[in-house]
């Protein structure tokens, strides 16, 4: 036992980003091991890690100091609240709101903080600087790293002549010694530089970790009072994350309410509006449960705002819609936040607030991704930009990323990175043997692959920077910049806060999901579509319900667009589901995931709902609960449910079950032990030990993926609008997914080939017709805009718009003007010609570039595969294809399979017509051949890959096995065009045929100049 006692101030974790090498629990748990009083943690610039540090002491009851490192030589702790809140002020405005962040040249000088210079960085004169202000809140730091540099007689010198306390330190970046060569690796990252080039900018040795307060003693045994001033400071320290309090807004409250006052008149105000005939007794049972449950809980603020928010983006048309749990909510559904009703659908209230939940609601709402923006900027404008940011994404290391980052700094090749990535795709490296990984990189030593392999698996996790959340929006009654430090982000006009919504969790802030979907862009251009082209007014609202030939062309898994169901999966399961009702549509989106697919308990739905297997209960209570899905469990709220009333959990104990789901990667544990106690209420209540099983493996499922009842009937709306649309007006509703791209499971090429087999045409990019979107020439006629020109930018094809020529040269005169200030480049030309887009100027794509090629422009872009000649030969059909895709990424002129057909028939390779009706050849083995357009492997189909072909007339689903993707893996992954034989077999319960690949080889097209094509790879 150590003789005396000691903290540690000055602690790095990986939230130093690239340069602390170990995580704050591993910090934390190291510190408490070795018996340290307290540990400060002070990383660079901010408090990215003190939330999880905080967490982690708390469960190790190990008292946190929280600070920050400002300059090379100085950082800051907060004594208190108030000094807390200095601290978070002076980041936000001093250092934060500067991009790229640069360290500042002095140190604050703040009230309520203690002031630790590092003794062997700073000189005399800035340490009266800085003591003139700070006194006795000043201390220096003394540390010795056994480097042959010893700055101690300057410390005591300092000390003594200016009463000054010092305090020891070890400034550990580390927990323990081994990690010493990861953060040499992360130096090497930070500066760009191979560890052999790195040279002083390393460590010389290991020295600064978590040492022994043993090792503290002996290493300052002549300054021993040093040791004890660490204990000091911790006294002095007085301050935890606990302290803060955070508040909604509520001042725009009108004059005369309460919050719960005027939520309350929203609230009768909408229900009138929902329920025109009158509220049931039921519904207002309810209501006035949820409003108490608000009232009791203090979250009146945050419907109001949520509400306010949703007012904004109507008032403006910018279509949006609640999901998630709120769905669940009566009153979210009244104040027209969500579009589900709760009482219709028999939704579980509690799986979105409970009075045992020890966290808040949480209301995700999806706006136009393309005018989402506009309503994030009415929050920083409404509220301000110190009481409005959104929070941070903590972006980490992965498979991929680490794999690259490490090899550069260890010098391997990135040609064998390549190799690698390629050989362990979608497995984890703890799996692949060592010798395997050496037989696919041999340039790579044993030695250094072993190395390589180790320092991979401790960076996965680690912090990279730090981005932006896709939507989650933090306001406050109170300066956001007092509790958390506020930063510029990389987008213009954001801030972001330096917590993540984990943190932001744990600490009670309430956040408001402010999200992007581009089918609801989708959607609204549709709309606009139909008044401009046929004078037709729809909207969500009054979209026809219940539309048989809308479920007849589902159940032909005919859904290419459609949302949420247009998956590989989804098709397969559309014929064997046949969908008749809107319902079935909530079914179908939550069927096809892991939760449902893990528990076993997709067939058995399936043969229940086509009346081949009898429905049963096995409790009496469970009717009630899984009537809707045929006594099968498939949703998040039914598991609640059954908790509740089967397995006598309370409310709370069912949201802690939810909780646990949600949570499982980072309390694995919890998980764990709450569903065995769910199993075993199970089987005491009479339930077999089979289907207590599948309970107990569907959450495990989840876990991963969990899909609650409300989120599917919600995305059900839109996904029954999008099927609506493409069955009824199949022009419009492409017409506005091309526009609005990047969004969806396909690629242009595939929406327009799917298009055009719905009588849909399409007419190609051309001066003077195309804009910049595409749009509705004609009734069922879509002419291609300039957003489909591969590389050519938005001010470019704008400039295009409208401009009318006789010839080339009035052209470029007309486009230099309507461009100015921007300057035409050749490259701009070039881009056009290769879309064939001087066609109307009767040039074709060759003629136009010899033009172009002649031009005088500034940027000096030239082409250099013309011929010599002026004599042009004309294009070949594959060159035509195959330069309209490297253009714009289709062809209207045609498939590229279709060339190919005539060699592929005489080779006895089928199409997807004969695939797809091949009842006759069911079980026999035949060739198939085709585009590649997407790859999935699923995380329950235990390795099994899934690829889609496209030909001319359609798709071809391929399954390949777990043996057959590993001995044809480099083929299946890295060809854009592929040639297989298989068994023809048909989907269970379904009419849709694939084919079990047994070899795979690479359709010859490279001859012909064709470059791969872009596939959905592993969405």
């Amino acid at each position: 036992m150590a003789l005396f006692k000691f903290a540690e101030l000055c602690a790095h974790t990986h939230f130093s980003f690239l340069q602390g090498a170990s995580r704050p629990i591993e910090m934390i748990a190291r510190a408490k091991e070795l018996g340290y009083t307290a540990l400060g943690v002070a990383d660079l610039n901010g408090f990215y890690g003190i939330p999880q540090a905080h967490t982690a002491a708390k469960d190790q009851g190990l008292p946190l100091l929280v600070g920050t490192q400002v300059t090379p030589f100085a950082r800051l702790f907060a004594m208190n609240r108030n000094g807390y809140g200095h601290l978070c002020q002076w980041l936000s405005e001093k250092v934060l709101n500067v991009l790229p962040v640069v360290q500042p040249k002095e140190a604050p000088f703040l009230e309520d903080t203690l002031l630790l210079l590092d003794s062997r960085l700073v000189d005399e004169k800035t340490l009266l600087h800085y003591q003139a202000f700070y006194q006795d809140r000043l201390y220096l730091v003394v540390s010795r790293f056994l480097d042959g540099q010893n700055t101690v007689p300057l410390a005591v010198q300092y000390a003594k002549k200016h009463g000054i306390s010092c305090v020891a330190s070890n400034q550990p970046l580390f927990h323990v010694p081994e990690r010493k060569l990861l953060q040499d690796v992360l130096t090497s990252i930070h500066h760009q530089k191979p560890l052999c080039e790195s040279g002083f900018r390393l460590l010389p040795n290991a020295e600064r970790h978590l040492k022994s307060i043993e090792e503290m003693g002996r290493l300052f045994s002549d300054h021993s009072e040093w040791l004890t001033n660490t204990l000091e400071v911790v006294e002095r320290c007085d301050f935890s994350l606990d302290e803060i309090r955070y508040h909604y807004p509520q001042e725009w409250i009108p004059q005369g309410y309460t919050a719960d006052a005027y939520l309350e008149k929203l609230v009768w105000e909408g229900a009138e509006k929902r329920y025109p005939s009158g509220i049931s007794h039921e519904v207002r049972k309810q209501l006035l449960h949820e409003m108490a449950l608000i009232r009791d809980l203090s979250y009146a603020d945050y419907f109001l705002t949520t509400w306010d928010i949703v007012r904004y983006a109507r008032s403006q048309n910018i279509l949006c819609q609640g999901r998630g749990s709120a769905a669940n909510s009566v009153v979210c559904y009244v104040l027209g936040i969500t579009a589900i009703d709760p009482i219709r659908m028999s939704l579980l209230f509690e799986r979105f607030l409970s009075r045992e939940r020890k966290e808040p609601p949480d209301i995700d709402i999806d706006f136009e991704h393309e005018r989402r923006e506009e309503v994030i900027q009415y929050l920083y404008s409404r509220y301000g930009r110190h009481r409005a940011a959104i929070s941070a994404e903590v972006i980490c290391y992965r498979k991929k990323s680490a794999l690259r980052e490490v090899a550069k700094a260890l010098s391997i090749p990135l040609e064998s990175v390549e190799k690698l990535l390629l050989h362990a795709h979608k497995r984890n490296l703890n799996t692949l043997s060592f010798s395997e990984l050496h037989t696919k990189i041999p340039e790579v030593s044993p030695g250094k692959l072993d190395l390589y392999l180790r320092l991979v698996q401790e960076l996965l996790g680690f912090p990279r920077h730090l981005g932006t959340h896709v939507g989650g929006f933090v306001l406050s009654h109170d300066a956001l910049n007092r509790s958390i430090p506020v930063q510029a982000a990389a987008m213009a006009n954001r801030t972001i806060i330096q917590w993540d919504k984990n943190d932001l969790d744990a600490l009670g802030f309430v956040r408001v999901d402010v999200l992007g979907l581009g089918i609801l862009t989708a959607i609204q251009k549709s709309f606009t579509y139909l008044k401009e082209t046929y004078n037709k007014t729809l909207d969500l609202a009054s979209v026809p319900a219940e539309d048989p030939a809308v479920y007849q062309m589902l159940e032909r898994a005919d859904s290419i667009g459609v949302f949420q169901i247009e998956s590989r999966a989804q098709m397969n399961m559309l014929p064997r589901l046949k969908p008749r009702c809107f319902y079935d549509l909530v079914v179908e989106i939550a069927l096809v995931r892991p939760g449902p697919i893990q528990g076993e308990m997709v067939h058995p739905y399936l043969k229940r709902k086509q009346g081949k297997e009898q429905i049963f209960y096995p409790h009496p209570d469970l009717e009630k609960i899984l009537g809707k899905t045929c006594g099968v469990p498939l949703f998040q709220e039914q598991i609640m449910k059954m908790a509740m009333v089967v397995a006598g959990f309370s409310p709370g104990e069912a949201d802690e079950l939810r909780r646990a789901m949600g949570s499982w990667r980072r309390w694995p544990n919890r998980l764990v032990s709450i569903s065995e106690r769910f199993r075993q209420a199970l089987l005491d209540r009479g339930i077999s030990q089979e289907f207590a099983d599948r309970i107990y493996s569907q959450i495990q499922g989840f876990a991963e993926y969990g899909f609650p009842e409300s989120h599917a009937a919600s995305f059900a709306i839109l996904a029954y609008t999008t099927a609506y649309l493409k069955c009824h007006h199949p022009d419009a509703f492409v017409c506005a997914l091309l526009n609005s791209q990047p969004m969806g499971f396909y690629t242009a090429h595939s929406l327009i080939f799917d298009a055009k087999r719905h009588g849909v045409n399409f007419l190609p990019v051309a001066i003077g017709k195309s804009r910049w979107d595409s749009f509705l020439e004609n009734p069922m006629e879509i002419r291609l805009g300039y957003r489909e020109v591969s590389g050519l930018a938005k001010k470019v094809g704008t400039a295009l718009e409208g401009i009318q020529a006789a010839s080339f040269l009035d052209f470029i005169d007309a486009l230099k003007t309507k461009l100015s200030p921007h300057v035409l480049t050749h490259r701009d030309l070039f881009l056009i010609a290769a879309a064939n887009g001087f066609e109307p100027l009767k040039m074709n794509r060759r003629e136009a570039f010899w033009q172009i090629q002649a031009l005088d422009l500034q940027d000096g872009y030239h082409l250099s595969y013309l011929p010599d000649s002026t004599s042009l030969p004309k294009e070949s059909p594959w060159e035509k294809v195959s330069l309209d895709y490297e253009a714009q990424g289709v062809s209207l002129y045609q498939h590229p399979v279709a060339l190919l057909r005539p060699q592929l028939v005489s080779e006895g390779i089928c199409d997807s017509r004969v695939v797809n009706k091949g009842k006759a050849l069911r079980g026999k083995k035949l060739d198939v051949a085709g585009l590649v357009i997407c790859r999935q492997m699923p995380p329950t189909a235990s390795g099994v890959l899934f690829i889609t072909l496209e030909d001319e007339f359609g798709f071809i689903n391929l399954v390949i096995w777990n043996a057959i993707y590993e001995k044809y893996r480099e083929i299946l992954l890295s060809h854009s065009f592929l040639h297989c034989r298989g068994r023809l077999e048909k989907a269970q319960d379904g009419e849709v045929y694939h084919v079990i690949v047994e070899t795979a080889a690479p359709l010859q097209v490279a001859e012909r100049g064709f470059e791969p094509v872009d596939s959905h790879d592993f969405h």
